[in-house]
C-alpha cells in the first residue's frame, strides 16, 4: 500500500463538488508505467513512490476520473465523447462542470454508483483501443497506382501504368481529412497547455470545428487539457505546435481549421506528409480527391533521346 500527495490531489481535483466537505474519495486506482518511470522508497517507516513526469501523471489521474464521474446521469454521456469539454471557473474551491448545452451538476449527497463507475471505465477502455478497431474494420482497398516519392514533403509522384500523376497532398489531404468527422486517437498522457483569453474564446467559439476534426480536450479556466487527437495527428508532439497553431488562428481568423493546421506542420516539417498518407490510404485509389495534374513524361523523354544541336 503505498500513500502518494499528488494521487491524492488529482483524485480530491477530480470528485470535486461530488463530495461534501467531511467525505473522503474511496477508491482503487490502477497505473501501468515503465518501472523507469517511477521511484520507489521503502523503509520501516514510510513508503514512497515518485513519478518522474508527476504532472502528466495528475493531469492523466484528473482527466480520467472527471470523465466517470460525469457518467452519473444520463444527460452528462456526451461529456465524455471526444469533444471540447469547458470547465467553468469555481466560485468556490470545487468545480462545476460544463459540456456544450449539456449541463451537469453535483450535489454533496451525490455519489457515483458502481454501475455509472464501471460504464465509465468500460467506455475509457474502449476508447484506448478505437483507432486500432476503426482501422480493422475498414480494410484496404485495392491499389492499382503505385507511389514513387514525395518531394517537398507535399508533392506525391503516382504512378499508374505509364502515366505518372503529381498530387498535392496538402489540399488532398485537407479535403479529405475535413469532409467527414475524425477518429480520435487518445493519448497514453493528456498534454497540459496554458492558454491566454484569446484563445479560451476562439476553442469555444469553434468548439463543433476542433470537435469534428476529432480533437477531444478539457478548458478549465485558462488551461487545456488535451485527450485525444486526431488519428492523423497521432505521432506528433502536440505541446510542441497546438499552442502555436491556436494563436496563429487567433491573429489571422480562417474557416478551413484542417487545411490552416496541414499547412502549418507540413511547410514547417513537423510532420511527415508520408505520415499523413497512411492515415488515408484510400486517397490512392479515390482520385475524385486528388488535387493533380499529369507529368509529361512524353516530351520529357523526348528531350533526352532528341539529338544535341
Amino acid at each position: 500500500m503505498m500513500r502518494d500527495k499528488l494521487l491524492n490531489h488529482a483524485i480530491r481535483q477530480a470528485y470535486g463538488d461530488t463530495l461534501a466537505s467531511d467525505q473522503q474519495p474511496a477508491f482503487v486506482l490502477y497505473l501501468e508505467l515503465e518501472p523507469r518511470q517511477v521511484d520507489v522508497n521503502v523503509h520501516p517507516a514510510k513508503h514512497e513512490v515518485r513519478f518522474h513526469q508527476a504532472r502528466l501523471i495528475h493531469d492523466f489521474v484528473v482527466s480520467a476520473l472527471t470523465d466517470a464521474l460525469t457518467q452519473l446521469t444520463p444527460e452528462s454521456r456526451a461529456v465524455s465523447q471526444p469533444g471540447l469539454t469547458v470547465q467553468e471557473p469555481p466560485a468556490q474551491p470545487y468545480r462545476h462542470v460544463v459540456s456544450g448545452n449539456s449541463r451537469s451538476t453535483y450535489t454533496a449527497d451525490r455519489r457515483p454508483s458502481d454501475t455509472a463507475v464501471k460504464q465509465e471505465l468500460s467506455y475509457w477502455q474502449s476508447s484506448q483501443s478505437l483507432a486500432a478497431t476503426t482501422q480493422a474494420a475498414s480494410p484496404m482497398p485495392a491499389i492499382t497506382q503505385s507511389p514513387l516519392l514525395i518531394t517537398k514533403n507535399r508533392y506525391l509522384l503516382l504512378q499508374g501504368g505509364d502515366d505518372i500523376v503529381v498530387i498535392d497532398l496538402l489540399p488532398t489531404l485537407g479535403a479529405y481529412f475535413a469532409a467527414q468527422r475524425q477518429p480520435s486517437q487518445p493519448l497514453l498522457l493528456p498534454q497540459r497547455i496554458a492558454l491566454n483569453a484569446q484563445q479560451c474564446r476562439l476553442l469555444t467559439d469553434r468548439a463543433e470545428q476542433f470537435n469534428r476534426l476529432g480533437f477531444d480536450m478539457l478548458l478549465t479556466d485558462q488551461l487545456l487539457i488535451v485527450r485525444a487527437v486526431p488519428l492523423w495527428l497521432r505521432n506528433t508532439v502536440v505541446s510542441q505546435w497546438l499552442g502555436e497553431w491556436l494563436q496563429q488562428l487567433c491573429l489571422q481568423p480562417v474557416d478551413d481549421l484542417c487545411h490552416h493546421l496541414l499547412s502549418m506542420l507540413l511547410n514547417a516539417n513537423r510532420v511527415s506528409a508520408g505520415a499523413m498518407l497512411e492515415s488515408a490510404p484510400q486517397l490512392l485509389s479515390a482520385p475524385e480527391w486528388w488535387v493533380s495534374a499529369p507529368l509529361q513524361l512524353e516530351a520529357t523523354l523526348n528531350s533526352l533521346t532528341e539529338p544535341k544541336q
